[in-house]
């Protein structure tokens, strides 16, 4: 039941009782004190007044009861989103934790697998370096012993052109001589020999030994002409055609005097590389047309050298 109808049922009860009886005494004073009908009517109509005024505070009663429940709800309510709101945070804040450790392993991870990239660029990198160090080592040893051994063929050719020229001076101070020279050329040895007039004779030959041998004339010697001193190397084949008369390289121009050296050398390489003589004045003529049209010499003095250099 309801406790404010319950303590107002309790007091107009009390009143009614309490009227019923004051009703009936006062009644029966009237008749000298003694009871009769009337006054159990006067307490009856007494206590039903105080019945009516419960009864009419039932529907004052039933509102309050009414809006004691409705508030009551509303607190409930209230207290119910008011923990629902604290669940979803403490919920989003689970969720924003789970979320934040998982970043945190994923970042850990790529960090870990950057680190490791990093670490095996490095290896490979200074792996590579050292490689490139081993292989430009090997680069630079190939390279010096290619030059030596360039150095070495070279300067051996030079002197066994030496040679072949001071024989040929020779054999234009003393009016003839044989020249022989054993050489490599481009892969197959050749062996040249012109005889003048008759003087005595001269001859130059390179073998293994790494030495040259002369006779006649005052040639006596040249110098060592073998690199490697195991097999016979290049020699450049010394030429007759280098025996231009006097008056004839008198006539040439001063460019032509200037390079005669370099020119004679040169017709040396082309007749010493030729199979025959039509193939050598071919490469001759070919040859001393480059230095005319090149403005090396003039096409006077290529006649002249030609003359002097043809088979």
């Amino acid at each position: 039941a309801d406790p404010m109808y319950q303590q107002y049922k309790d007091q107009y009860t009390k009143l009614g009782n309490e009227a019923a009886a004051n009703a009936a005494a006062n009644v029966s004073a009237l008749t000298g004190g003694y009871g009769n009908s009337y006054a159990a009517t006067a307490a009856a109509q007494a206590n039903q007044q105080y019945l009516t005024k419960l009864n009419e505070m039932i529907p004052s009663l039933q509102q309050q009861a009414l809006n004691k429940y409705m508030m009551e709800g509303d607190e409930l309510n209230n207290t119910y989103q008011t923990l629902s709101d604290a669940d979803s945070r403490d919920y989003s804040q689970y969720r924003d934790n789970v979320a934040d450790e998982q970043w945190q392993k994923n970042y850990d991870q790529n960090l870990k697998a950057f680190e490791e990239s990093i670490r095996q660029y490095n290896q490979n990198y200074a792996y590579n370096q050292a490689r490139d160090a081993i292989a430009d080592k090997q680069w630079q040893a190939q390279f010096d012993e290619n030059k030596r051994r360039y150095d070495q063929e070279w300067a051996a050719s030079q002197a066994a052109q030496a040679a072949a020229q001071a024989l040929l001076n020779s054999q234009q101070n003393s009016g003839g001589t044989i020249v022989k020279v054993i050489g490599n050329n481009g892969g197959g040895t050749t062996s040249t020999t012109k005889t003048a007039t008759s003087t005595p004779k001269a001859s130059v030959t390179v073998g293994t030994t790494g030495s040259t041998a002369a006779s006649g004339n005052n040639i006596k010697s040249a110098s060592p002409m073998l690199y490697d001193g195991t097999t016979t190397q290049t020699v450049k084949k010394a030429t007759d055609t280098q025996n231009a008369t006097a008056t004839a390289i008198k006539s040439l121009s001063t460019d032509a005097k200037k390079n005669l050296t370099t020119i004679e050398n040169s017709v040396a390489r082309k007749t010493t590389n030729s199979s025959s003589a039509d193939e050598a004045n071919k490469a001759i003529s070919s040859y001393l047309t480059g230095l005319v049209n090149s403005d090396r010499i003039t096409k006077s003095d290529a006649e002249i050298l030609y003359k002097q250099y043809m088979k």
